[in-house]
């Protein structure tokens, strides 16, 4: 199977459109938190609407949380609003994490040090977790008690390896803050690779 990942959106309509015309052909999408905008709601309903056509299956981030306190916004429908209501704080699957934070606290944990990476390893059972959050590509490998942290970049392949475990931070879409082009990833667990891609 091969996922489309991405997180950190924020309101970013057209860059989401362009993620999912790369990521068209995956099996499945998963989004990592953070469809909202900073400090308001413009662009939130056009970026669920393209999640929903494209039954893209969210996690929710801390913006996501603190949005949901408030009323519906307008321009968001009934529908739009109970299926971003509906998403849960991570996703599990086969020893995949998914998560916006990380496996200590899913909607709000920054990973940004090997540190930070090994307590994270240490809360939760997974071989991969997937995340987004810091708005930075990043991966983390435990390797019997040793972390360390790896090179992730485009146009690399992570290849992953039997017996490790791994944090991977797919960057973001719509606010990076390690490069001008916002970043998706691929992961081929067939192949056991993970691909970083960054938009035109």
């Amino acid at each position: 199977m091969r996922w489309g990942l991405f997180a950190d959106v924020h309101g970013n309509a057209l860059q989401t459109a362009a993620a999912l015309a790369l990521l068209q052909a995956t099996d499945r999408l998963i989004f990592l938190g953070d469809v909202l905008p900073y400090g308001d709601t413009d662009g939130l309903a056009d970026c669920l609407t393209l999640f929903h056509h494209a039954h893209v299956l969210g996690i929710k981030g801390n913006c996501d949380r603190f949005v949901e306190r408030y009323p519906r916004p307008a321009d968001v429908s009934p529908a739009l609003w109970d299926y971003y209501g509906s998403w849960p704080l991570a996703r599990r699957e086969d020893g995949l994490l998914f998560v916006h934070g990380g496996p200590l606290r899913a909607d709000s944990t920054r990973i940004h040090s090997p540190e930070m990476a090994w307590r994270n390893f240490l809360a939760d059972d997974f071989t991969v977790c997937f995340h987004g959050h810091t708005h930075l590509a990043t991966c983390y490998i435990w390797n019997d008690g040793d972390v360390q942290e790896v090179p992730f970049t485009e146009h690399q392949p992570l290849r992953l390896q039997p017996g490790e475990r791994y944090i991977i931070g797919v960057g973001s879409l719509g606010v990076p803050r390690d490069h001008r082009r916002g970043s998706l990833a691929i992961f081929d667990d067939e192949q056991a690779q993970v691909t970083l891609m960054r938009l035109p």
